[in-house]
């Protein structure tokens, strides 16, 4: 096993999404039942880069806030993450908020 090399400050998220995927490839990552989804490191981390490729598909761009308005699900997590390997920033929005509350999110567009 490859030793995870993790600098404090330095390390972004999107970075530590990898070493999981490198060190850790065949063991399970998520796993949702009520959907039976289940991924590995490896897996996941590929759902994590395709996430990321359709945030920039969409024409957001690296140091920009998105607001994910979403229940608790795996796309929620994917996008959380693909979000981070884009070098974005993300705001959880709770999915029974209004969309004035929503807009209150700091730089956040809601489109």
């Amino acid at each position: 096993m490859k030793k995870p090399e993790i600098t404090i400050g330095k390390t972004t998220i999107g970075e530590i999404i990898d070493i999981p995927g490198d060190c850790f490839g065949q063991d399970r990552a998520l796993e949702y039942n009520a959907l039976d989804i289940k991924l590995n490191f490896s897996q996941f981390r590929e759902v994590c880069d395709q996430a990321a490729k359709g945030l920039m598909a969409l024409g957001v761009e690296k140091n920009e806030h998105i607001a994910i308005w979403a229940n608790n699900l795996p796309e929620w997590v994917y996008t959380r993450y693909g979000g981070a390997k884009a070098g974005l920033r993300s705001n959880t929005c709770h999915p029974n908020i209004s969309l004035t509350e929503a807009q209150r999110h700091r730089d956040t567009e809601i489109t």
